[in-house]
């Protein structure tokens, strides 16, 4: 699964003007870097962009994508699904209605900021319980325990 995300619109959904759109996008690069190391898939993140030129980087398996002025982050994402010969394998991820529903007809899945966010907690939630190896006591522990406790019973009588 490739995910194409709108990231100014994931930006705004998660913070409320408290730190500088520089410092909100290097959190929500950092959250995604964190997230997606440890699920399967592709991820590009679509910002739009007021440069000349399109700028393309990459952070591990992280795409950053800044569109050059005169193309928003919607055209880049509908351009990218046109010009695909795989719409099935993306998700799109925004909560711009119009966008949404240009993507649905051009095949694509597409996924609300909001269950895109519940998604994420719900994996993470999982994977955490995965890595959680499951406490087993020995027995020689617990007999011993078990001693140590009767003896405080039997002296507290």
């Amino acid at each position: 699964m490739h995910y194409l995300i709108d990231g100014y619109n994931l930006l705004f959904h998660i913070f409320r003007n408290d730190k500088s759109l520089e410092e909100q996008r290097k959190a929500v690069l950092e959250l995604l870097q964190k997230i997606f190391k440890k699920l399967s898939g592709e991820v590009t993140i679509i910002f739009d962009g007021n440069t000349p030129d399109l700028g393309i980087h990459q952070l591990y398996f992280l795409n950053i994508v800044y569109t050059h002025s005169g193309l928003s982050a919607d055209e880049y994402i509908l351009e990218k699904l046109q010009y695909s010969s795989k719409k099935m394998q993306y998700t799109v991820i925004s909560s711009d209605r119009e966008l949404v529903e240009n993507c649905k007809m051009l095949g694509a899945k597409t996924m609300s900021i909001k269950e895109f966010l519940k998604w994420i907690r719900e994996k993470t939630l999982k994977e955490k319980k995965k890595a959680l190896p499951e406490f087993k006591d020995s027995q020689y522990n617990i007999d011993r325990l078990l001693k140590i406790f009767e003896k405080k019973l039997k002296d507290s009588d």
